[in-house]
């Protein structure tokens, strides 16, 4: 039985439109929302840093996020990667993800880590040893801006399991001036890889910019 009787963007009776693979997984969306989610992995490397984006970052992506995060619609947790989770457990099992810091005001308002709460049902132990101090506005991915908001954060690294390799996650990369931040606060030999739901298109096509300059194919 569905743990929703509507789907959880549209409001319509999931029995009526999902199909049968939709209903045995028990998916939160009908089938004509989970179809607008595109799927569409994407790894590219921002310095030292590989990064693998799952889903493609347009306006309905963003309004389900929007309504996710701002809206603090935590019902939504487990629409975004729902379709990914099984690919992320058996590429990442044996790893730790580290979280991406939220504000304590905006953790404050939600009521929930919604980062965290994206990449749980994916089965892999998450650590959230990083904690803003400060809050940042990220309009590039400058070296000044990414030690900036290095600056602006922790990590409590007694958090970290030994033995594990360690990941970064995040729910969206605009510029990847967090993830890097948090490379370096690590350190670039710890980690070496970070997941997000959606790289920001800016993002994937400076990346294809670098990569033809550099003709790598």
């Amino acid at each position: 039985m569905q743990t929703t009787q509507r789907c959880l963007l549209c409001q319509v009776k999931l029995n009526d439109t999902q199909s049968l693979i939709q209903y045995i997984v028990k998916d939160c969306l009908c089938a004509v929302c989970r179809r607008s989610l595109k799927i569409k992995r994407k790894t590219i490397q921002i310095h030292d840093l590989k990064l693998t984006g799952f889903y493609e970052y347009d306006a309905f992506f963003s309004d389900c996020l929007i309504q996710y995060k701002e809206c603090m619609d935590e019902a939504l947790q487990d629409m975004f990667l729902s379709e990914v989770k099984d690919w992320i457990f058996l590429h990442y099992y044996h790893c730790v993800f580290l979280c991406a810091p939220s504000s304590e005001e905006a953790l404050a308002k939600r009521g929930f880590h919604h980062v965290k709460k994206m990449f749980e049902q994916c089965g892999i132990p998450i650590v959230e040893c990083f904690k803003k101090i400060e809050d940042v506005n990220q309009k590039t991915g400058s070296l000044s801006k990414r030690k900036e908001i290095a600056k602006s954060m922790i990590v409590d690294e007694t958090m970290i399991p030994k033995g594990k390799k360690l990941i970064l996650i995040d729910d969206i990369a605009t510029t990847g001036s967090t993830l890097l931040a948090m490379q370096e606060l690590l350190g670039k030999d710890r980690v070496k890889e970070a997941l997000c739901t959606a790289i920001h298109p800016k993002l994937l096509s400076d990346f294809d910019k670098r990569r033809i300059h550099r003709r790598i194919y």
